[in-house]
């Protein structure tokens, strides 16, 4: 008797043994989705400068670096600028749309995105962090430059997932 209820413990008790091992193997996705994004791109007063559209092709993880990173990579348009000849917009110059990639912390619900991969100098970055209710970013943008004189150029950025 006391064997049949060993095992009937044992049997019982195996699927909660199982379901909690110690690997990742439940993390299948992030909060944060591949799709389409509209962005907008103002200055620190919140004056529109550019909008456009950001493409989230692919989302891997990264655990080189730590088990919430994964990396990002698609590419984003530029739709307008709201005027082409604004000399306050430094980063007009290099905002033209192409290739980006980014780092997305999943702990954190923050993005670090690189508009021009493909180049050291002279490059808009930007720093935003996930709403999951709708998973909208906001945050900030910033140009960078080895030689710039005009140093913290930079303002608001927010984007909208629209599919």
């Amino acid at each position: 008797m006391k064997l049949i209820l060993l095992q009937i413990t044992i049997v019982s008790l195996l699927p909660v043994f199982l379901s909690c091992s110690g690997s990742d193997s439940s993390k299948t996705g992030t909060s944060l989705k591949k799709g389409e994004y509209a962005f907008i791109i103002s200055d620190s007063l919140g004056k529109t400068l550019a909008d456009g559209i950001m493409k989230f092709d692919k989302i891997t993880s990264d655990k080189s670096v730590s088990q919430f990173t994964h990396i990002v990579s698609g590419s984003y348009t530029v739709r307008r600028y709201v005027d082409d000849n604004d000399t306050n917009f430094i980063g007009i110059s290099t905002l033209n749309g192409g290739a980006l990639t980014a780092q997305y912390n999943e702990k954190n619900l923050t993005i670090f995105i690189n508009t021009n991969p493909m180049i050291a100098d002279a490059n808009v970055f930007i720093n935003a962090t996930l709403n999951k209710a709708d998973n909208s970013l906001s945050g900030v943008w910033n140009f960078s430059a080895f030689r710039n004189v005009r140093k913290n150029e930079g303002g608001i950025f927010a984007a909208s997932r629209i599919k």
